[in-house]
């Protein structure tokens, strides 16, 4: 078998950012986000959810 026993290097992070993800939902939903306004980003233009706090503060009641 090839490769067997060989070790393997981890995979490349170089060039990767860590970014948050948003559920659809939760970006329909948001009083600060323009739904047209996400629609024109084109590749390589910063999202205007970038801009954004990743985990809003919680009104407790």
């Amino acid at each position: 078998m090839q490769g067997c026993g060989q070790p393997q290097a981890p995979p490349s992070r170089a060039g990767a950012v860590d970014v948050p993800l948003y559920r659809a939902a939760d970006v329909d939903a948001h009083p600060e986000v323009d739904g047209e306004e996400l629609r024109r980003v084109v590749k390589g233009q910063r999202s205007p959810l970038a801009a954004l706090d990743p985990k809003p503060e919680v009104a407790s009641a």
